[in-house]
Parts: structure tokens; sequence; C-alpha cells
């Protein structure tokens, strides 16, 4: 008769987790699972292929094909696997660590105070890695580093909590001239926090491996941050790199160097930066900027560069994107289709596309140049009947009601106003041009 060695596995797998549950007060047994659950899958590959190798040896019967409960419960597998993992992230990424203690009757949040204080007189670096919650770090004109805050741990009693999170202590460690604070510990269990850094204002920080929210203020070196969640910068002097694999909000003001963003986030908001900014990566949301020496924004299907001293709003929503009251210049070139909205444009303006649509709404006084092309679509213009620009429009269909047009009638239309000294060229390719007189 066959016999199936999986079953016997399983149960010692599940008792030596329940096991590590009740000795270990780290460990998180809804984290691990989250975290390592493909495992499962691949455990019972090698389970079956065992199988098969001993029955093969005892010259016996090997066993069947997999059945339909099976194939089932492995699709079931996959299915609460990606759900744990997804809810693991989105919830830390809020400052909410998930663990297994979420889930008892009679555990509850407890606060444990967390401080510690380092010599920084010959340090040049801080680095800070795995810190969940809530993070504050301000520069001062000290020459110590201070922690400061509390932990948030789940657990039935706060001797319990305070076991937990002595487990796992902060760890500073030197390497050269730089300083290493580790907030979290190596267990599969995280905690969030509500947590203070102040440091010696001309430091440079290196933060990585952080999710929820994150503030930094009143820095002169440069700052790199690689996270999850939202990012607030305030009066940082040297450059700024952030990274953001599942990024929230960014807001920076007062920035005295450049500032690079890369990764996926939805808002980002700069005021007063001198440095030029460049943003790439997965960009959907809004950009707003205000007082920015110079913008680029890049992904895979656009480049966006506004050189000078700019102010607007840029917004992303899948193939839609808006531009409002850029007061600089403006080059834009968009690959595939999108649906382009260009508004109250301040300086020249050149706007690039393959296919879609560009909206053009000009002010009384249009900039000193502007131009829109598309391969197909149709560009629609609302310009002033009067004022001082002169116009070129061309399309496979053109058509218009402000007075005074000249040219080949539906393809080719020309117009003089006043002095001409604005150039406006509208060129739809194979596409239509519409342009309506300002209301």
């Amino acid at each position: 008769m066959r016999r199936s060695i999986t079953t016997p596995l399983l149960i010692i797998l599940l008792g030596c987790l329940l096991l590590a549950r009740n000795l270990l007060d780290d460990f998180s047994v809804w984290e691990l699972f989250a975290q390592e659950w493909p495992w499962l899958l691949v455990a019972a590959g090698v389970l079956r292929l065992a199988e098969h190798a001993l029955a093969a040896a005892r010259d016996e019967p090997g066993p069947g094909p997999l059945g339909g409960g099976a194939l089932v419960l492995a699709f079931l597998l996959c299915c609460v696997g990606s759900l744990a993992h997804a809810v693991d992230r989105a919830v830390s990424a809020e400052g909410f660590g998930v663990h297994w203690a979420d889930f008892g009757w009679f555990d509850r949040t407890h606060d444990i105070p967390v401080e510690g204080t380092w010599p920084a007189a010959d340090v040049k670096t801080l680095r800070i890695e795995g810190f969940h919650g809530d993070l504050e770090i301000v520069g001062d004109g000290e020459d110590s580093i201070r922690l400061s805050g509390s932990r948030r741990v789940n657990d039935s009693t706060l001797e319990r909590a305070r076991a937990a999170s002595e487990a796992q202590p902060i760890r500073a460690r030197r390497e050269g001239d730089a300083l290493e604070l580790r907030l979290q510990g190596h267990s599969a269990r995280r905690f969030a926090g509500d947590l203070t850094v102040h440091a010696p204002r001309a430091l440079a920080l290196a933060l990585s491996e952080g999710r929820g929210e994150l503030r930094v203020r009143d820095f002169d070196a440069p700052v790199s941050i690689k996270t999850d969640g939202e990012v607030e910068l305030e009066r940082v002097a040297g450059a700024v790199e952030l990274e953001l694999e599942h990024g929230r909000r960014v807001v920076a003001e007062g920035l005295g160097g450049a500032l690079t963003v890369r990764g996926s986030t939805r808002e980002i908001k700069v005021r007063d930066a001198a440095g030029p900014v460049s943003i790439g990566g997965k960009l959907f949301g809004e950009i707003e900027i205000a007082e920015v020496a110079d913008l680029q924004i890049r992904d895979r299907r656009l480049t966006l560069k506004a050189p000078g001293r700019v102010s607007g709003q840029v917004v992303l929503d899948g193939n839609d994107l808006s531009l409002e009251g850029l007061d600089g210049g403006v080059e834009l070139e968009a690959n595939g289709r999108w649906e382009i909205a260009a508004k109250g444009l301040g300086g020249p303006a050149k706007l690039q596309g393959q296919r879609g649509s560009i909206e053009v709404l000009l002010d009384a006084t249009p900039p000193a140049s502007l131009t829109a092309r598309l391969d197909e679509g149709e560009i629609h213009a609302e310009l002033p009947a009067g004022g001082d620009y002169q116009l070129e429009a061309r399309g496979a269909h053109v058509d218009s009601d402000l007075p005074d047009l000249a040219g080949e009638p539906d393809r080719d239309l020309r117009l003089v106003r006043g002095g001409g000294s604005a150039k406006i060229v509208l060129d739809a390719g194979r596409g239509r041009v519409r342009i309506n007189a300002l209301p």
C-alpha cells in the first residue's frame, strides 16, 4: 500500500511554527507567511518528487496524478498568499506593522519608550536603516546624535511588549566616518514607531528600508533616501536623492541643491528650490512646483523640460496629461497616445506628440512662441481674437471661427494679428486642427 510522507511533514511544520510563536516573543507567523509563502509550493513539489523517488526505489507504484482538489488548494494558497503579502506591505506603509499578535482577542498596542545618544565629533555621515512609522530627523548645532520616541508593539501584556522590543534593540555601529543606526532587528517582526533624531546639521544623511512618514529638515549636506510612504523635506541645503518604491507623497520646500526623485509616487510638491529638479520613473498623479530653478520629468513614455525659474502644475492620469500655469518655457515630447491639455503657458512652449490630442488654451497675451505637433489626432486651440501674434495651422482638415484668415481652405491657414511678434504653429499631420476665439 502506498503511503504519503507529505501529511506528517506538514503536521511537524505546523507544530514547529506554533511552538516558535509561544517561545519567541519577536517571532511572527503572519509576517513569515506573508513574505515566504511561495516556499510552501516549492516544498510541496519537492515532497512529491521525493515520493516518486522513494516508490521507485522500493519498486512500488508511485503517487497518482494530482487531482482537482490538490489543484484547487494550490490556487487558493496563491490567492491567500498574494493577498497576505499585499496587506502586509500596504498596512506597513501606513506605519502599522501587521503581526500575528494583531489578531489576538486580548492583545493591545503598547507604546514602548526608546532613546539613545551617540557622539558625533568625527562623524560625517549618518545612516539610518529599517524605519517604520513616523520618523523625523532634525539638524542642529550640537555635537551628538540623539534619538527619542516610542515603538508601537502589539502584545497581550505590557511586560511581553517590552520584552519583544528589548529583543530587537536599536543597534549602532561605526564604519569609518559613518555612524549606522539600525532601527529594526533581523526578525520577521517589525515595530512601527514615532521617533525623532537630532543630529549635527553638517552631517550627510543616508536613509533606507523605510515605510511610513519621514520628515527631514535643517541640514546642510547631501541627503539620500530609499523608502515607501511619504517624505517631507524642509530647509535642506545639499543635494537630495529620493528613491521611492511605492511612494504616496513628496513635499519639499527651501532646497539649496538639486532634487532627484526616482521610482513610483502619486503626489509631488516642490517650492523654492535653488537647484534643478529631476523626476523620473513610474509617474502618476500631481506634480506642483513653485519657484523651481529647472524642472525635468521623464518616464518611459514622455520627457518634459521646463528650464529657468518656473512655477506651475503637471498632472498625469493614465494617458491624460495636463499642464497648467507653467510660467517659464516648456518642451514636451510624448510617445504613444496621449490626451494633452495645456493652459496658461507663460513662456515659449514646444509640445510634440504622436497620437491622441493636444488642447491649448491661451491667455489674452500668448507666449513668445508656441508649437504644437501631432503625427495624427486632433489639435484644438483657443486664441485671442485680437492681440499680437502670427498663426500657422496645418493638417488634413483645419477649421476656425477666427476672422481674416488666409491660405488654402481646410488644410493650411495663416493669420497675423497686430505686429505678429508671437509665433504660433499648430501642425496636426494627418489629423485635424480646430481653432476657436477666446470667449
